[in-house]
């Protein structure tokens, strides 16, 4: 990958975040603190990070973290 992406802390517990991979291929970040997580199947590792990390780096309105809790 030629630049390291950068995911926010989770925006329910605030705990850090990380990507993980799995055995078939699903990209996934994981809250490491509440497990809130995830995940995308998209045809090669960078691009599927990138989106994925704008997805979870995207601010999550009160009814979301309702839903989540």
């Amino acid at each position: 990958m030629n630049e390291e992406i950068k995911l926010n802390d989770c925006q329910l517990c605030g705990a850090e975040a990380e990507f993980k991979i799995s055995d078939d291929d699903f990209l996934w970040i994981v809250c490491t603190g509440c497990q809130a997580n995830m995940s995308c199947r998209l045809p090669s590792e960078e691009l599927s990070m990138s989106v994925l990390a704008r997805f979870w780096n995207s601010p999550i309105s009160e009814e979301e973290k309702g839903r989540a809790a």
